[in-house]
C-alpha cells in the first residue's frame, strides 16, 4: 500500500508536472476528496448527503472543463493532465483503504508507519527518478 501511494502518485506527478500549469496541475490534485468519496461509495459503502452530491457533480464538472480546455483551445486532453488524474485517483484509494487499518492503529501510528516506508522506497530507487531535470545540478 506504501508503493501504490507514495511512488505511484510521485512518479505519476514528476513525469508530467512540466506540461501542464501548475494551475491546473493544484486543481487536479485537489480533486481527490471527490474521487476518495465516490470510491468510498463504492467499496466501503459509505452514505453521502444530498449536498455531497451536488458538490461532487460541481467537482466533477470542474475538473472535465479544465481538462478540456488545458491544451490551447481545441477539445483535447493533453497526456500530463492524464497522469496527473491518473494520481490523484491512485491517492484517493490509498486514502480509502487505510481506513482498516484504523482498527488495529491510531493515526498518527499510520502516518508514521507510511511516511517512514514510502521514505526507504524512495531510497530504492535509482537517483535518476527521484531527482527533477534540471532543477539539481
Amino acid at each position: 500500500m506504501v508503493r501504490l501511494g507514495l511512488v505511484s502518485t510521485t512518479g505519476e506527478l514528476h513525469i508530467e508536472e512540466v506540461t501542464v500549469s501548475s494551475g491546473s496541475e493544484e486543481i487536479f490534485i485537489a480533486s481527490a476528496p471527490v474521487y476518495t468519496a465516490l470510491i468510498a461509495v463504492i467499496f466501503l459503502k459509505e452514505r453521502l448527503s444530498t449536498l455531497a452530491w451536488v458538490g461532487m457533480f460541481v467537482g466533477i464538472i470542474e475538473i472535465f472543463l479544465i481538462t478540456a480546455g488545458s491544451k490551447g483551445t481545441s477539445f483535447t486532453i493533453s497526456k500530463g493532465v492524464i497522469f496527473i488524474l491518473s494520481a490523484s485517483i491512485v491517492t484517493s484509494f490509498f486514502f480509502v483503504f487505510q481506513k482498516s487499518l484504523l482498527r488495529c492503529y491510531r493515526s498518527n501510528e499510520i502516518t508514521t508507519y507510511f511516511t517512514w516506508g514510502g521514505t526507504a522506497i524512495l531510497h530504492l530507487l535509482p537517483r535518476s527518478l527521484t531527482r527533477h531535470s534540471g532543477c539539481y545540478k
